[in-house]
């Protein structure tokens, strides 16, 4: 008889991982999890009591996954505008999670609790507050319109209606920021206003 295969903890997630990247957390079952990794459904068991604890798992490293996107964003040249990259980015890149989470049922049926639950708000708006001369209540304001911009793109880019290449959403990017800093700075030179 030959050895039977051993499966680590890492298998089971990352076979979890890999359906809800494809169809969805609906579609973590543990029949579906054991057809991913090519056994039974007893590795599963092994390492998680209930399928829940395994999709909260999953859950955390979507999160963990969406957090590495937005720190690379904003360690850019110009954070604020790196994080919305990053966050399109996302969404091109992981179609199927961001229409999970940010379209449809979120985190246990709430959309906003994937939104600014690891302070990306205070995050990107410290960002803006580095990068021009402008106060808080601006810094919010350009934030808060462009937050309109940056989910719109990802919207049409994850429901597949828009594609653009790394050029295209640079340049999209800067338009809208350019725009929403002109109404926000009300005519005054935005050159005189970058740090």
């Amino acid at each position: 008889m030959p050895p039977e295969t051993r499966y680590t903890r890492e298998d089971v997630v990352s076979a979890a991982l890999k359906i809800a990247s494809e169809k969805g957390m609906d579609s973590i079952t543990a029949r579906e999890v054991a057809r991913t990794m090519g056994c039974s459904t007893r590795p599963i068991f092994s390492y998680f009591d209930t399928m829940d604890l395994l999709k909260e798992e999953v859950i955390g490293r979507i999160k963990a996954l969406r957090r590495e996107y937005i720190d690379r964003g904003l360690s850019s040249e110009v954070p604020f505008k790196g994080y919305g990259r990053a966050i399109v980015r996302f969404s091109m890149d992981h179609p199927v999670l961001f229409r999970q989470f940010f379209l449809y049922d979120g985190v246990d049926g709430d959309v906003r609790s994937v939104f600014d639950e690891d302070g990306d708000r205070d995050r990107v708006v410290g960002a803006i507050l580095r990068t021009f001369k402008v106060d808080e209540a601006q810094a919010e304001e350009l934030f808060r319109r462009l937050s309109v911009i940056f989910y719109g793109v990802q919207t049409m880019c994850a429901m597949g209606m828009l594609k653009m290449d790394d050029g295209e959403l640079e340049r999209l990017l800067s338009d809208e920021c350019y725009g929403a800093l002109t109404v926000i700075l009300k005519g005054n030179n935005i050159k005189e206003m970058v740090r």
